[in-house]
């Protein structure tokens, strides 16, 4: 991640293996909204939700709940800030099972967006081969991303910020 974006300080607190969390855990993105709050942020660009699904028992709908009360605490957090919803990405080969909740959760958070009066970006599609699954040129291990990945994704970054901040 660039430490500006159009100008824009850029903050990135993506944490491997991190979760949505919520309200009452000590982990996840729903522990640190205060450090949202204190970068008072223009834009807000959310992509979360993967690792819930690692466990082969989690349902979706148990994922999108949490998601869906992560919601009004983020727009607390920085309530004059823009917020743009990114799709979770899928994953490839033995790891695949994750992508049919992905969709469903997917869907959820495309509905969300246009609930909550914030932008879709849909990253997913970009990364996507034939099958539905995350393209092997943009992964070492079927779920981390490449260095062309970040590139493709930071391209679409750019490009929402950029129409977000003419706003």
């Amino acid at each position: 991640m660039p430490q500006k974006i159009h100008g824009l300080l850029t903050v990135n607190q993506g944490i491997g293996g991190d979760s949505i969390g919520t309200s009452t855990t000590t982990v996840g993105v729903a522990s640190r909204l205060d450090q949202v709050t204190k970068a008072r942020p223009a834009i807000v660009f959310l992509m979360i939700g993967i690792n819930e699904l690692w466990n082969r028992e989690t349902v979706p709908a148990t994922v999108i709940k949490k998601y869906e009360d992560l919601v009004p605490m983020l727009k607390a957090a920085a309530p004059n800030a823009k917020l743009v919803f990114q799709s979770v990405l899928p994953t490839r080969d033995d790891l695949n099972y994750t992508n049919a909740p992905v969709e469903k959760l997917n869907a959820r958070i495309q509905q969300q967006a246009k609930e909550n009066g914030a932008t879709w970006l849909d990253v997913g599609a970009l990364m996507k081969d034939e099958k539905g699954e995350l393209k092997a040129e943009y992964t070492g291990d079927k779920v981390h991303l490449t260095p062309e990945a970040y590139k493709v994704w930071l391209e679409e970054v750019e490009k929402t910020a950029a129409g977000l901040l003419e706003k």
